[in-house]
């Protein structure tokens, strides 16, 4: 139990220390092109990129940091004043929204701001040969590596299997959508036939494919305040992040990325077809997913509810004292070495 329990400890550190690595290169990398290329905005204001990713990257790193040592430290069972707000904080910094909430918000300023001098990127710079489309591209992609990072790199302490089963399914779901909406937003930065795209089609594409780097922090928020008012590990409430996540992901990725890359099909013969089918199989997914997760959230409140009419009698080969101290209903709270501030999933 040990080597597994630390085996799993050292998975989570190296998740961690690449998400950060992968931030790192990534704000690099696009902070280049942007002091090197954008020649619309004034040369000190430049520099205010480097300054903005380095306080985001230093933020992850005693963000993580911060949370390990909660987690790992003795817990203390009475904290007032000063050192309840520090475990406050400490505890929220072990989810993954906290961290994408920040990240994504400076990804897509960064976005528009190359948005801006997005021409200068077709030409050949010898000076600066990684200022290509192609690199801005590659780069943007690492987003859909460090959200599955950032799932499944969350303290094993502290969490239950359901919170961490759900949150993993988010990571896989939502990297694969964070790549589709950099291949979209490669189409603004592509040129067809050396005629540019219309105004309305360019704002569609910008606005979705930002708007898909940010989605992830809702379903992720929407688990974690359900996580706060269960009061059980397999409570039916927490599958509403799915549902809520599917419904997102729905409405505001497959479809609108499905209608853009069928008008760019009808109109201007560009060839979407591969991303157009993963936009469609997406969609039905979708409904099914939708379709499974109310089903089964409607299947256990009928349970609940029937539970609820039949009266129940203390079992008779239980000791009294025990009987006395049980929470009604069974145990319906997840404690960690007997702190109540660890009652969170």
């Amino acid at each position: 139990m040990a080597i597994c329990k630390n085996f799993k400890i050292g998975l989570n550190a190296t998740a961690k220390v690449i998400s950060v690595l992968l931030l790192i290169i990534q704000s690099a990398i696009l902070d280049f092109i942007i002091l090197k290329l954008d020649h619309l905005a004034p040369k000190p204001s430049r520099y205010v990129w480097p300054v903005i990713d380095a306080i985001v990257a230093l933020f992850w790193i005693l963000a993580m940091a911060g949370s390990f040592w909660y987690f790992t430290k003795p817990p203390e069972l009475e904290v007032r004043g000063r050192k309840k707000m520090v475990k406050v904080v400490m505890r929220e910094l072990s989810f993954p929204h906290v961290y994408w909430l920040v990240y994504s918000a400076v990804l897509v300023a960064k976005i528009q701001r190359v948005f801006e001098f997005r021409d200068d990127l077709f030409k050949v710079d010898p000076s600066c040969p990684i200022c290509t489309v192609t690199t801005f591209k590659i780069v943007l992609s690492l987003a859909g590596i460090m959200f599955p990072l950032l799932a499944y790199s969350r303290d094993e302490v502290g969490h239950t299997e359901k919170y961490k089963y759900l949150l993993r399914q988010l990571g896989t779901s939502a990297s694969l959508d964070i790549l589709d909406s950099v291949m979209v937003l490669d189409i603004l930065f592509t040129v067809y036939d050396d005629q540019p795209l219309d105004s309305a089609m360019e704002k569609a594409i910008n606005t979705f494919s930002s708007l898909c780097l940010l989605l992830p922090v809702v379903p992720l928020l929407a688990l974690r305040i359900a996580s706060t008012i269960v009061e059980s590990g397999q409570s039916k409430i927490l599958d509403l992040a799915l549902v809520i996540n599917s419904t997102l992901y729905l409405i505001t990725v497959n479809v609108p990325l499905l209608c853009i890359r069928l008008v760019l099909w009808a109109r201007r013969d560009i060839d979407v077809s591969t991303f157009l089918i993963k936009n469609l199989i997406g969609i039905i997914k979708g409904v099914m997913d939708i379709h499974q997760e109310v089903k089964i959230i409607r299947a256990w409140n009928s349970n609940q509810n029937a539970c609820d009419a039949t009266p129940r009698d203390t079992p008779t080969n239980m000791p009294t004292d025990m009987t006395m101290n049980m929470p009604a209903g069974g145990d319906k709270t997840l404690l960690i070495n007997n702190d109540a501030d660890y009652q969170f999933i």
